[in-house]
């Protein structure tokens, strides 16, 4: 199981460091520093800026930022996330700086920062799952038809939201993990359907707190959710990791009971 084990490892550092070399995060890292290039790179600083040494103020400035992150990411549930929320706060920074030395040089970054972001999206999770994607009509159908013994995980996402993509590769490997016949996994996209969205009372906008939403079904019955959802419609804080997932929907414990009562003989599935 150990040379299994470093391959699996192996595999994903790579899928990871691959990932990471993605046009989107390239794109990101360049961005995030741009200030520090051009104010310490001749001869472009020479031309833009009347020195090339950073200032006070602005090393002032650095210094926020990396508490910023590290309070604000330090519970990021993947490296992609992490690096994603670290490039916008980088950004936001650049936008200060640039500004303080000529408003016209903000501008600047802020359009080339627009067209990179409307160009340039965050890369899609391409990985191996067991995961059924729905429509409206098909989750329905399943929901009512399937065998009560039947535990459905239904991720609820849009594909523009960074929190969803974030979320795809951990779905995925939970999926991989826990999924049996009795025990399933799948998938919704609330833009193509949200009249799905709106029954099962998610909102969808652009400024939503409930996207992704992770919902666990038995018998066409919903069981539990995360994120929750608590009086006057306020979220509750919720980080999508593996281990906050496993914990919060108890899914080990439904992984042993789902293995001791299959649908049918010998269709359990063992991890490892």
């Amino acid at each position: 199981a150990l040379p299994s084990l470093r391959s699996l490892v192996s595999q994903s550092a790579v899928d990871q460091a691959l990932t990471l070399m993605h046009p989107y995060f390239l794109a990101n890292f360049l961005m995030a520093g741009a200030f520090i290039i051009t104010k310490t790179l001749p001869p472009v600083c020479d031309f833009l800026f009347d020195n090339c040494l950073l200032e006070l103020r602005q090393w002032e400035i650095f210094t926020f930022l990396g508490c910023v992150i590290v309070f604000k990411n330090k519970r990021q549930p993947t490296v992609a996330s992490y690096l994603t929320n670290f490039c916008m706060y980088a950004k936001m920074s650049n936008m200060v700086m640039f500004f303080q030395e000529n408003p016209v040089y903000a501008v600047a970054y802020a359009i080339v920062w627009l067209v990179q972001a409307s160009l340039l999206r965050q890369p899609v999770y391409r990985g191996p799952d067991t995961i059924v994607y729905f429509n409206d009509k098909t989750l329905e159908e399943e929901l009512k038809s399937c065998d009560p013994r039947v535990y459905w995980l239904i991720e609820f996402y849009a594909v523009w939201s960074p929190p969803c993509a974030d979320l795809a590769p951990v779905f995925a490997r939970l999926s991989n993990d826990y999924g049996l016949d009795n025990l399933r996994f799948g998938k919704l996209d609330v833009t193509k359907y949200p009249k799905v969205a709106e029954k099962y009372g998610i909102d969808q906008s652009g400024w939503s707190r409930q996207l992704p939403t992770v919902a666990l079904f038995k018998a066409n019955k919903e069981v539990d959710r995360r994120p929750l959802v608590g009086a006057k419609k306020r979220v509750a804080r919720f980080v999508f990791s593996y281990d906050n997932l496993v914990s919060a929907f108890g899914l080990a414990e439904l992984y042993n009971e789902c293995t001791k009562n299959p649908l049918r003989p010998g269709a359990a599935k063992k991890t490892d």
